[in-house]
């Protein structure tokens, strides 16, 4: 069993200032992707990191976090427990 987390990149401080803030995403009434809390639909552009917890300490996690944000990366997965 893997136990997994997943980072939303826009939900960081380091991410871009000048881009809301997503608190939630949801399902959208079709049922065919996912949205902002507002309805705009929510662009999923994910990066693995499966050792994240594993093998960065804390201030190199946030800048690997950090990096990703500014390449565009909206999602980060992650494995707490393998």
């Amino acid at each position: 069993m893997i136990l997994s987390a997943v980072f939303i990149l826009s939900q960081l401080p380091c991410a871009r200032a000048s881009e809301p803030v997503l608190s939630k995403l949801a399902v959208s009434e079709n049922k065919h992707f996912l949205t902002t809390q507002d309805g705009k639909p929510f662009f999923w552009l994910g990066d693995t990191a499966w050792e994240l917890f594993h093998r960065l300490n804390r201030e190199e996690a946030a800048q690997f976090l950090q990096r990703r944000a500014e390449q565009g990366f909206t999602v980060i997965l992650g494995a707490l427990l393998a």
